[in-house]
């Protein structure tokens, strides 16, 4: 059983941990608890070993390891994927440590975490912040796991806060531009860049949902006729290395292709002046298609441009809308064509 041991004008109480081994009784800073009577000192020292015996005791010495030195022993022990591990990296660099740094693991309490949280939010978007506190929360739930400390402070505790629900956090509605949007937005891109075919990654993407990194990262093996395989992605690091990895989350996954406008061929690489089946030859001769011009000359739109609204192209018979112009071609110089 416990015992109290008099330290001049205090007691402080006295448990056995292990053969030959005692503790003593202390806060969660890892002060000693003084206590006025022997009777006190022997209770607290009771509770402790009871604690013991239970296999619930944990060692108060064992949280006063800094939040600094326990993440950077938590992250050099991780063996994620390199944007998971560069991801982690920001979090606990640019916001964690400048907040908790010196604080032991056993003193950093709720109340510390929530003021931190809210002070976030003041400055970032709430999106943002609740990524970080995510982090957080793995890392301190992890020194749960090894027992140095005995609860999660950056756990959320449900019931609490104000009674708006989920809806008090949501953002605006997000706009989706319609089919003519996207086609404008996709020949915007074409036309800065210089390259035909970011005008079919933007419509690849508008149709398909495909995230960027799956995008650029299409292999010609994959892009199928009357479909696309998602197998890997590209994933830029902050040092602009890319790397070829699997797609997020696993998500494998075929997609089909927009009907009657595939604008690559599996024997063709790289995927470039491609286009809607053709409706006549004359539609689809090189002669009515001038060359792309050079990034940052000025070229008239497609979709606006008198000439082209004075006699718009055939109707694609495999689609239900104007076929997609991959090169377009300047209105005539008498004319004075709108632009985007």
């Amino acid at each position: 059983m416990g015992f109290a041991e008099k330290r001049g004008n205090y007691w402080r109480g006295r448990y056995k941990v292990s053969e030959g081994k005692y503790g003593t009784v202390v806060d969660p800073t890892g002060a000693v608890l003084k206590f006025a009577t022997k009777r006190e000192a022997k209770q607290a020292a009771d509770e402790e070993e009871a604690k013991v015996r239970r296999g619930t005791w944990r060692d108060p010495a064992a949280g006063q390891e800094t939040f600094g030195e326990y993440a950077s022993r938590w992250y050099d022990a991780q063996d994620l994927a390199a944007s998971t591990m560069q991801n982690y990296r920001r979090h606990i660099e640019e916001h964690l440590l400048p907040e908790f740094e010196d604080k032991a693991l056993a003193g950093i309490l709720r109340t510390d975490v929530d003021t931190w949280e809210k002070r976030e939010k003041a400055v970032y978007a709430a999106s943002s912040v609740k990524t970080w506190r995510s982090t957080l929360h793995l890392i301190l739930e992890d020194a749960v796991d090894e027992g140095l400390i005995a609860s999660n402070p950056a756990a959320k505790r449900r019931g609490r806060g104000k009674r708006a629900g989920r809806s008090r956090d949501r953002g605006p509605e997000k706009v989706i531009t319609d089919p003519l949007g996207l086609l404008l937005i996709a020949e915007r891109a074409s036309l800065l860049s210089g390259r035909d075919d970011e005008f079919v990654a933007v419509i690849l993407k508008g149709y398909t949902g495909m995230r960027w990194g799956e995008i650029v990262g299409l292999e010609t093996e994959f892009a199928r006729p009357g479909a696309v395989r998602v197998e890997h992605q590209l994933y830029e690091l902050d040092s602009g290395e890319l790397i070829r990895c699997p797609p997020k989350d696993d998500s494998y996954r075929t997609i089909d292709a927009m009907t009657g406008c595939r604008p690559w061929s599996p024997t063709t690489s790289p995927v470039r002046n491609r286009r809607c089946a053709p409706a006549t030859e004359s539609a689809t001769s090189s002669a009515a298609r001038a060359p792309l011009a050079p990034a940052g000359t000025p070229v008239p739109s497609w979709w606006t441009s008198p000439a082209a609204q004075a006699s718009p192209p055939a109707p694609c018979p495999t689609c239900s809308t104007t076929p997609i112009a991959y090169r377009r071609t300047p209105a005539p110089a008498s004319k004075s064509p709108s632009r985007i």
